[in-house]
């Protein structure tokens, strides 16, 4: 797998620039494709705290509040995660500061399996809409009922994308280019006719 991700047409410094940071960090010995797909998170989403309005004030807050997601990898338990994210919050309070930690909600994680008949399906109705041969691509996203289809129904899942970096997913001006829209409905269909053959 990490020889595949190396394999891709991907620069670091295009992706520093694209985000718009000063710099690409994270956890040593893996590259940023492998710390965006791959590896566990824990991200600061929103910090609140304190006067916000315009001009300065002196005063100190009483209170703080920060929102925080966890990316887990296959083997990693969501409540195992919360349990140890409160816990080390805890510990690093000082004795005179309440904290209160509130999970909102989890997911269970999951990783794609990277081949069998319905991998091959994939491959082959990508190509044919595309006409050129698909590049895998991982994703550190979360839809927590993907895990749930393969392990309570015990059904092969699938993910075939569509998007390319740079459309803004999620943004408010999220686009996508019509061109893959049309295109990824064909294979959609190209998919359900390479099933009947494997």
């Amino acid at each position: 797998m990490r020889a595949q991700i190396r394999a891709l047409p991907f620069r670091d410094e295009h992706f520093r620039e694209e985000a718009g940071s000063p710099a690409l960090g994270g956890e040593a010995g893996y590259s940023t494709l492998e710390r965006i797909w791959t590896r566990p998170t824990l991200e600061v989403n929103g910090l609140l705290s304190g006067y916000t309005g315009e001009g300065a004030k002196t005063v100190l807050p009483s209170k703080a509040m920060a929102k925080v997601s966890c990316r887990l990898v296959p083997d990693q338990s969501p409540d195992e995660i919360a349990a140890l994210v409160t816990d080390h919050v805890r510990r690093m309070v000082p004795p005179e500061v309440t904290v209160m930690v509130t999970p909102l909600h989890s997911g269970r994680p999951w990783k794609a399996k990277l081949d069998g008949p319905l991998f091959e399906a994939g491959q082959r109705a990508l190509k044919r809409a595309f006409g050129r041969e698909p590049v895998l691509a991982g994703e550190g996203g979360s839809i927590p009922v993907v895990g749930d289809f393969q392990r309570i129904l015990g059904a092969p899942v699938l993910l075939m994308g569509f998007g390319l970096p740079g459309e803004n997913a999620h943004a408010p001006d999220e686009w996508m280019a019509v061109e893959n829209f049309e295109k990824g409905m064909e294979a959609a269909a190209y998919l359900w006719e390479e099933l009947e053959t494997s």
